[in-house]
Formats: structure tokens, C-alpha cells, sequence
């Protein structure tokens, strides 16, 4: 499973447009759209490795290799974000 332990001061909310992260200690936020929303909407889920990448391969329209680098970009955003 990929890994995506929030911090216990992060909150998201999930919307239409996207997903917004919100650190409560210190008021920064990080926003994603299409396709990291897509992502992130399903790692918050929990599904396991496999169903995730098959779930996201569908949606993005992407191959294996593909897909996987987009749910490791999005995953390091919110860790250079401190997020994580």
C-alpha cells in the first residue's frame, strides 16, 4: 500500500474542483486538482496496491509505469509540503 500517513493537524476537504489540505498550527495549504485530486481520493480510501493502481489506471487513462509516478509525484508534494 502506498504510504499516506496525514500529520494530526491536517485537514482536506474534498470538492467538485478539487482537494484542499489545511494545516491548522499554521494556516498553509496546499491545493490539487486533476489528476492528483483523482489520486488522492483514492488513497484516502485505503484500497490496497494493486486495486489502487488498476482504480487509477482506469481513471487516468494511463499505463502501469505511468500512473505509479503519478501517485509518487502527488504523495511528494504534500511531503515537501510538510504535510506528511
Amino acid at each position: 500500500m502506498f504510504d499516506f500517513p496525514l500529520k494530526k493537524n491536517i485537514l482536506y476537504v474534498i470538492d467538485l474542483s478539487g482537494v484542499l489540505f489545511l494545516d491548522k498550527e499554521n494556516s498553509s495549504q496546499i491545493f490539487f486538482d486533476y489528476p492528483e485530486a483523482a489520486v488522492l481520493f483514492i488513497l484516502m480510501n485505503g484500497y490496497d496496491t494493486t486495486k489502487t493502481i488498476a482504480m487509477l489506471e482506469a481513471i487516468l487513462s494511463r499505463n502501469t509505469t505511468q500512473t505509479i509516478s503519478i501517485i509518487n509525484d502527488t504523495i511528494d508534494r504534500l511531503v515537501k509540503a510538510g504535510f506528511i
